[in-house]
């Protein structure tokens, strides 16, 4: 009995070490995809970028809201993905 649970244990070890290596393998291969097909933006102070407005309206169906705003000009870059915009809106 002992012999047999031994035998199984070092089959789902073995299993588990197995799945892990593809694992690895399979999310190496995902992220060389993704990295591939990534296109970073990147913004320098004074340009000109499109603001998002996610407000909502009442009485108005959100499918016919622009999400967009007027452009608005970069003032300062905080960090890769935050800047600070100014909107003459």
């Amino acid at each position: 009995m002992n012999d047999y649970a031994d035998l199984l244990l070092n089959r789902f070890e073995k299993s588990h070490e197995l799945v892990r290596e593809h694992l690895g393998v399979t999310a190496n291969r995902m992220q060389n995809w993704y990295d591939r097909k990534v296109n970073v933006q990147h913004f320098d102070v004074i340009d000109e970028v499109y603001v998002l407005n996610l407000r909502l309206y009442p009485n108005k169906c959100p499918k016919w809201v622009r999400r967009y705003s007027n452009a608005g000009i970069i003032r300062k870059k905080i960090n890769d993905v935050t800047y600070v915009v100014r909107c003459d809106n």
